[in-house]
């Protein structure tokens, strides 16, 4: 992009790649020269080329109100064309989806197919789906915005990998028309001009059928609130003619090929080499490295799903945006509170959306730092049942890019290998006494950094013939008590003495856990320590004891949500090891 000011349609870009806010034009007259975009097409189709059209975008350009293949817009584009040009062969290919976003058509295969096609002109146009206009009865409301910045990052990402992909292609642009709400639609309006401001950035053409349908009596070109009707799809294809000439400008050719070093919207440090350009996809089914489940009462298929309070899932990956596909109907009313790196972001949100088949993805985290991040949702109410997973691929984790969330606890790392309990010094411990069926405790242990943990252990110091225990671990609540269950390996015997351990495989963030041990039979001894720690609070005005944990009694299995605020001043030992 070396051509300077305005005169060339390309605006002078700063230090960073990117355009001044002053030079980015308004929507309407469209930018430069008409067909400075589309150069090569036009060159090409002149010559008598055989040629492909493309159309990657939503219900709009798929053609819903018309005809599909007859009197659709890209259909009714196409035949222009081959009126235009009849000495070139040229057919269409039209990978639009209804109810796409910018984003999903990453995510769901659109775009890899649509690069697969090796076309000569993509045509593309996407807008309402994305920002929903001003209708809140419409689309998503997801948990961090989808608004005008995230879709034009995403928007951006396919034009990349379009002009890196395939350098012989051409791209032309498609605003969307305004629907039922005009006299409203200030985020519509927004968006279609960062939808110009992209156009200039990449040398795309720009068919402006917003502005051309609000200036000819656009109610009449509607099929219903939203999609165009026959006349509709004819006049967004005449719009999209008026761009390709029969004739191009002649120092078109230098502008059609261009690609910002940095994006507008940092979409360079996108991988598109990953998945699917740039989107890695994970189902829900079973557990993989990049996705933990923690409490009872999920299920074993897909699509995973719980409806028990407390019961969290986990994701870890490289990236800088994530997306998740809930059942958000009513009937599911998902409510869960969300963790990004350690921090709680948003508690008690609802995933419910309305209408209920509409938009399934739902962003919770946009705009990451590129590196590795963890996204742990804890059920709160409802059903949580969802069946893919996807982020947005980036660069791995370097120590420059990565935030340490947790610090307050220390830096200090767990050593792979080596055990951690709840015992917080070096001094002599005792052992618990004999402990009767039902006595259940948890005791806090810091964990100080994000670390693996492979087994779970505690010490049978006296053993009773038929006895078991059962070993779990909580998370905390804002308060760094014990809430909910998050491990729970099957019971260990413990009729005879020595170290006891179950097989795990749980990556726990920075924070404060609860280990706990319940005694499901007989009345086996552990070792056991009566240090006192300071998360234990007491609810007496006195220092006469010291408090190291948490105990309740008549107990048959862990509890889902623990709730008893009895302090205990001697607790059992349980370990984690270190991975």
């Amino acid at each position: 992009m070396k051509e300077k000011g305005a005169a060339s349609g390309v605006p002078t870009l700063d230090a960073d790649g990117k355009i001044p806010a002053a030079q980015i034009p308004d929507l309407s007259p469209a930018y430069g020269r008409t067909g400075a975009g589309v150069a090569r097409f036009i060159a090409r189709a002149k010559a008598g080329s055989t040629l492909k059209i493309v159309g990657i975008g939503d219900s709009i350009l798929a053609g819903t109100g018309a005809t599909v293949g007859v009197d659709d817009t890209l259909t009714r584009t196409l035949k222009a064309l081959q009126s235009r040009f009849p000495a070139s062969a040229i057919t269409q290919s039209n990978r639009a989806v209804s109810g796409a976003t910018t984003a999903t058509t990453g995510i769901n295969g659109t775009l890899s197919a649509a690069i697969a096609e090796a076309g000569d002109l993509y045509i593309i146009g996407f807008g309402r789906n994305d920002i929903q206009a001003d209708d809140a009865a419409w689309g998503t409301q997801p948990v961090q915005g989808y608004r005008c910045p995230r879709s034009l990052r995403y928007y951006e990402v396919i034009i990349r990998s379009i002009r890196e992909r395939v350098p012989q292609a051409d791209i032309l642009l498609m605003t969307e028309n305004p629907g039922a709400n005009y006299s409203s639609d200030a985020n519509m309006r927004t968006y279609q001009g960062g939808v110009c401001e992209l156009a200039v950035a990449y040398g795309a053409e720009l068919a402006d059928t917003y502005t051309a349908w609000g200036s000819s009596g656009y109610s009449a070109l509607l099929n219903d609130a939203v999609h165009p009707s026959v006349a509709g799809h004819q006049k967004n294809a005449d719009t999209i003619m008026s761009r390709i000439p029969a004739t191009p400008p002649p120092t078109a050719s230098g502008v059609a090929a261009a690609t910002l070093a940095k994006g507008l919207r940092t979409p360079e440090s996108v991988d598109i080499s990953i998945g699917s350009y740039g989107w890695t996809v994970m189902n829900g089914s079973a557990p993989t490295a990049a996705y933990t489940q923690s409490g009872a009462g999920w299920s074993t298929n897909y699509p995973r799903q719980t409806s028990v309070a407390g019961n969290q899932a986990e994701f870890v990956f490289i990236g800088t945006d994530f997306g998740i596909r809930v059942d958000h109907t009513s009937a599911a009313a998902p409510v869960v509170d969300i963790a990004i790196d350690g921090v709680t972001v948003f508690a008690k949100q609802s995933l419910f959306i309305s209408p209920s088949a509409y938009q399934l993805f739902q962003f919770i985290a946009t705009g990451l730092t590129p590196g590795q991040h963890t996204i742990r949702l804890t059920l709160v109410s409802g059903t949580l049942r969802w069946y893919q997973s996807a982020w947005l691929a980036g660069p791995a984790t370097t120590t420059a890019s990565t935030t340490v969330i947790g610090a307050a606890g220390g830096l200090r790392r767990m050593v792979p290998g080596r055990y951690y309990s709840n015992k917080k010094d070096s001094s002599p411990t005792g052992t618990t006494s004999f402990l009767n069926a039902g006595d259940m405790y948890v005791a806090p242990l810091w964990v100080p950094t994000g670390t693996a943990f492979s087994k779970i252990a505690a010490n049978v110091t006296a053993a009773a013939a038929g006895s078991s225990v059962a070993l779990g671990v909580y998370d905390s609540n804002e308060y760094d008590q014990p809430r909910s269950l998050i491990l729970a390996p099957p019971p260990l015997s413990s009729s005879t003495t020595g170290w006891k351990e179950a097989s795990i495989t749980q990556t726990l963030l920075p924070g404060m856990y609860w280990v706990a041990l319940l005694a499901l039979a007989g009345a086996p001894r552990v070792s056991g320590t009566s240090q006192p720690h300071e998360a234990v609070a007491s609810s007496a005005a006195t220092f006469s004891n010291p408090l190291c944990g948490y105990v309740a009694t008549g107990a048959a299995s862990l509890p889902t949500t623990w709730s008893s605020t009895a302090a205990a001043t001697a607790v059992p030992l349980v370990a984690l090891k270190a991975t």
